[in-house]
C-alpha cells in the first residue's frame, strides 16, 4: 500500500480491512487501529456503507471489556446510519459491538441492541455474529439477577463457537461462567469450566485467549495463597498483555500484585496503585475505593480511610451498579464498614446481602476472591454486637472457604472468630482458631495476620 499510490480504491479498501483482521488475529491493537481508521476514511470517500460498516466493526474488539472507546461509538453510529436495513449480517454485528460498549454502565440501552443484534445473527446463520453477540449480551447479563440466562447463553455460544472461525470471544465466555460458578460456590464447575476454556482455545491459540486464562489462572492462585505464584504470575500474564495491547492489561496485573502486597502486610502499595486512578470511569471504582479505605484504616490513616468510606457510603448502597462487579464489590464495602465499624451501614449492608448470603465475592476476570459472603456478615454482626450470629456466620464461612481451597481466607476467619471467642470466655476453642490462623499465615507470609494472631495468644 506504501508503494501503491495508484491503487484503485477498491482494491486499496480491500486490502486495509484485510490488513485489520489480521493485525487482530495477532493482538496487535494499535496496528488493528490504524488500519481500520484508514478505510473508514476511504469507505467515507468512497460512499462504501457496507465498507464503512465493516470498518467500524473491526475498530470496535470485543475482547477488550467495554472499556470506553469514543472513537468506535462514534464509527458504528455512523455505520449504521449509512447501513440502513440492507444488511441484516452487518446491521447485527454493529449492534452487538454498540451494545458492548454499554454492557457494563447502561444496561438497559445494552440489552435493547443486543437482543436485537442476536435475532439477527439467528436469522442470518452467522456463526461468528452470533458468537460476539451472545458474549455481549452475556456481559450486559453479568451480576447477581440473572445467572441462569448467562449459562443458557453459554450453551447457545458453544455451538457458535465450533462453527466461528475464532473464539476468542467463546473463550471469554466460559471463563466468565467459570466466575459465576465460584460466584455460586461451585468451585468444581469452575475447574471444569477452566478446563473447557483451554478446549475452546485451541491450538495455536489466540494471544487474547492466552493473556485471559492467564489473569484468570493467577486470579486462582491468589485464592489458594500461593503468593510467589501469583507475582510470576502476574508478571507472565502482563508480558502477553503488554504484546497484545489490552486495555486492562496494566489493571489486571497491579490488581494481583497489590492483592499480594496487601496479604504480606503492606497496604501501602494498595493505595499506590489504586488511589490515583479512582477517577477512571472504566475501573470498577466502588470496589477499588473500599479497599483503598481498608488499606489507609490498615496504615493508621484514619481520617483519610474515613473520609474514603464515607465519600463512598454517600449515594446509598443502592447505587452500586448491580453489573458483574456487584457482589465483590458489596463485600469490598462490607469489610470497610467493619473495618472502620460504621455501625449506621451495617444494619442495610446486611439485608442487602441476606438474600445472597451463600455467595463468594469473586470479581471477574481477575478473581481477587474476597470470601464468602457470610464472613463479611459475620464481621457486621459482631459489630452490632450480635455475637451469636456472627458466631454462625465465622463457623459457616470457615467451611466455605475450605471448600474453596481459600487459605488466606480461612486464616483471616480463623483470627476474628478466635478473637471472638477469646472475648467471650471460650478461650480453648478460641486459641485453636488463633494457632491455626497464626501457623497458616506464618506459612503464606500474611505478616499481619499472623502478628495479630500471635499477639492475641500471647507468650
Amino acid at each position: 500500500l506504501d508503494h501503491f499510490d495508484t491503487l484503485d480504491t477498491s482494491r486499496r479498501l480491500e486490502t486495509l480491512l484485510a490488513l485489520g483482521g489480521v493485525a487482530r488475529l495477532a493482538g496487535d491493537r494499535e496496528r488493528r487501529r490504524r488500519h481500520f481508521d484508514e478505510a473508514l476514511e476511504l469507505a467515507r470517500r468512497a460512499g462504501s456503507g457496507p465498507a464503512f460498516a465493516r470498518a467500524a466493526i473491526g475498530l470496535c474488539d470485543v475482547s477488550e471489556w467495554g472499556v470506553r472507546d469514543d472513537a468506535a461509538r462514534a464509527a458504528l453510529e455512523e455505520a449504521l446510519a449509512r447501513l440502513g436495513a440492507e444488511n441484516p449480517e452487518l446491521e447485527a454485528s454493529l449492534l452487538a459491538r454498540l451494545g458492548y460498549l454499554d454492557a457494563i454502565a447502561r444496561r438497559t440501552r445494552a440489552e435493547g441492541h443486543l437482543r436485537r443484534a442476536v435475532q439477527l445473527a439467528r436469522e442470518q446463520a452467522a456463526s461468528d455474529v452470533l458468537e460476539e453477540a451472545l458474549y455481549s449480551l452475556h456481559l450486559a447479563l453479568g451480576g447477581p439477577d440473572d445467572k441462569d440466562e448467562r449459562a443458557a447463553i453459554l450453551d447457545e455460544v458453544r455451538g457458535a463457537a465450533s462453527a466461528a472461525r475464532d473464539p476468542v470471544a467463546s473463550v471469554i465466555v466460559v471463563l466468565d461462567t467459570a466466575c459465576d460458578a465460584l460466584e455460586l460456590g461451585e468451585p468444581e464447575r469452575a475447574a471444569a469450566l477452566r478446563g473447557e476454556a483451554d478446549e475452546t482455545a485451541g491450538e495455536p491459540a489466540h494471544p487474547v485467549t492466552r493473556w485471559h486464562r492467564a489473569v484468570y489462572d493467577t486470579g486462582i492462585a491468589l485464592l489458594r495463597g500461593d503468593l510467589d505464584e501469583v507475582v510470576t504470575g502476574a508478571d507472565a500474564a502482563l508480558r502477553i498483555g503488554i504484546r497484545v495491547q489490552h486495555p486492562y492489561a496494566f489493571g489486571c496485573w497491579g490488581s494481583h500484585r497489590a492483592h499480594v502486597a496487601a496479604l504480606r502486610g503492606d497496604p501501602g502499595e494498595v493505595v499506590t496503585r489504586f488511589e490515583p486512578v479512582l477517577g477512571n470511569e472504566d475501573l470498577p471504582r466502588e470496589w477499588l475505593s473500599a479497599q483503598v479505605a481498608r488499606a489507609h484504616h490498615a496504615r493508621g490513616e484514619e481520617d483519610a480511610a474515613r473520609a474514603r468510606l464515607e465519600g463512598l457510603l454517600a449515594p446509598g448502597i443502592e447505587a452500586i451498579p448491580r453489573n458483574l462487579r456487584w457482589f465483590a464489590t458489596l463485600l469490598e464495602v462490607a469489610h470497610a464498614v467493619a473495618d472502620l465499624e460504621e455501625r449506621a451501614a451495617a444494619s442495610s449492608l446486611l439485608e442487602v446481602l441476606a438474600p445472597v448470603e451463600h455467595g463468594h465475592g469473586v470479581m471477574p476476570m481477575v478473581i481477587c476472591y474476597n470470601g464468602p459472603a457470610t464472613f463479611a456478615m459475620g464481621r457486621l454482626y459482631e459489630l452490632l454486637a450480635q455475637v451469636d450470629e456472627a458466631e454462625s456466620c465465622y463457623a459457616g464461612a470457615r467451611e466455605a472457604a475450605l471448600a474453596f481451597g481459600a487459605r488466606p481466607t480461612v486464616a483471616q476467619i480463623e483470627l476474628v472468630h478466635g478473637r471472638l471467642l477469646a472475648r467471650r470466655g471460650r478461650g480453648s476453642a478460641g486459641r485453636a482458631l488463633l494457632e491455626s490462623a497464626r501457623d497458616a499465615a506464618g506459612a503464606m507470609g500474611m505478616a499481619a495476620v499472623e502478628g495479630e494472631a500471635a499477639a492475641l495468644l500471647g507468650p
